[in-house]
């Protein structure tokens, strides 16, 4: 093999500051010039053996190990400069503890925005890159049980949709759903994805019910509830402006922001379904108005009020599934069978005498006397049959009111009187 020997030192022209140039002479005698960045030279400068304290990161280091099963610590990132811009960083946790290993920025410079990222469980590995100020993240790993998400992240608001990050402020993920408007906070929140069958538009803020389906999709219009077929099937608030025809979101149970509770609302109010479509009330409605509870307000304020929203909606009594009541009509009541188990409504007779007697005059009447002209009987006709009151006399001394005929079932509608040197000492029923 022949020597090697530089015969000719070119300076490329897009070598930059702290670039490596490596000349080589092949066997026909020409250079050949090759461009290698630090930068991509140090992806392949590994440090294997962990760090188990505090350390600071330097431009040289490519991949640093940490083992935090003696306790929390921090790596230091180097000053992020036009000098070390393309630098990449890899940090891995190769321990299984719970203690924790911290990235931490110089000064004011962040990682995508954050003060600090943490790596919390084993194999948690993240790869950062300088961009000449500060620090972005070009990929995060880790083991299927690790936590991945940084616990410092400062929401910006204006995430993209399918973002996912931490929010420490509800104290879990924040999702962005399609079309960027909604927040879907993972165990606090759900959401319904409906079509606005409305011909105009839905706005935020609007109460909704069911409504029926079309194109997959279930659909809504504006509840309110002076009917059953407005209120009954109520959904919950629209959580972003859905034009007619459109899809979008409701959130049918947790909270909702920026809602117009301005005064009378206060905190603790208690929210119910208006009478005008797509709206609540802090006034508990009364009959005839359907009751469907809302939710109740978390926060009063003109344009960032909060509410807990938990849709309930109220029953009518021939909904209750121990109620069966069939053709209503005024004056029957509710009566328990029991073979069917069942409360059935039903026209019944008065069921006892004193009942029987006040409401005997509304139904025709026969009168009979007896041969000293006393009253002796009165008939009466009633739907089931009749009823005949007999007058019993002693010496011309009323002693007995009986009445007798078709009587509800079990009742004994007798009535005496008790005299005593003709007068009237006693009334007694059986």
């Amino acid at each position: 093999m022949p020597d090697l020997k530089i015969t000719q030192l070119t300076a490329l022209p897009e070598a930059t500051n702290d670039d490596l140039l490596v000349i080589v002479n092949d066997p026909t005698g020409s250079p050949i010039t090759q461009k290698i960045t630090l930068g991509n030279l140090r992806k392949d400068i590994l440090n294997t053996t962990p760090k188990t304290s505090n350390y600071t990161a330097t431009a040289n280091d490519g991949v640093l190990w940490g083992n935090a099963t003696s306790g929390s610590f921090t790596f230091s990132l180097p000053t992020a400069t036009s000098t070390i811009k393309g630098l990449e960083l890899t940090f891995v946790k190769t321990d299984s503890s719970t203690n924790t290993i911290t990235i931490d920025p110089d000064g004011a410079q962040t990682i995508n925005g954050a003060p600090t990222y943490i790596l919390y469980g084993q194999y948690q590995t993240l790869t950062i890159y300088c961009d000449g100020s500060n620090w972005k993240i070009k990929s995060i790993a880790g083991s299927i049980n690790s936590e991945l998400y940084n616990i410092n992240y400062v929401p910006t608001g204006t995430e993209a949709a399918g973002s996912l990050y931490w929010d420490s402020t509800e104290g879990t993920l924040a999702s962005v759903l399609t079309g960027g408007n909604v927040k879907a906070y993972l165990g606090t929140q759900l959401y319904a994805r409906v079509r606005n069958v409305e011909a105009t538009t839905l706005t935020a803020g609007e109460v909704v019910y069911l409504y029926g389906s079309t194109g997959n999709r279930a659909t809504v219009k504006r509840a309110f509830n002076t009917g059953d077929p407005t209120s009954s099937k109520t959904l919950g608030i629209v959580a972003e402006s859905i034009a007619a025809n459109q899809v979008g979101y409701v959130i049918t149970q947790g909270v909702i922001d920026k809602m117009n509770l301005g005064s009378p609302y206060v905190e603790g109010d208690i929210l119910w379904l208006g009478s005008t479509p797509g709206t609540f009330t802090r006034v508990k409605p009364t009959q005839p108005d359907h009751l469907v509870f809302i939710g109740v307000v978390e926060r009063a304020n003109a344009g960032n009020g909060q509410i807990y929203v938990k849709p309930q909606n109220g029953y009518e009594l021939d909904e209750l599934h121990n109620v069966l009541i069939t053709s209503p009509v005024t004056g029957q009541s509710l009566v328990w069978d029991g073979t069917a188990s069942l409360w059935k409504n039903q026209t019944i007779l008065a069921n006892t005498f004193e009942t029987v007697n006040k409401n005997l005059y509304a139904y025709p009447a026969t009168l009979a006397y007896n041969v000293f002209g006393d009253l002796s009987t009165i008939t009466y006709t009633l739907p089931s049959g009749t009823i005949t009151k007999t007058f019993n006399y002693t010496a011309g001394d009323l002693t007995s009111i009986v009445l007798s005929g078709n009587t509800p079932s079990g009742i004994n509608l007798t009535k005496t009187l008790t005299y005593t040197i003709g007068n009237l000492t006693g009334v007694s029923y059986s």
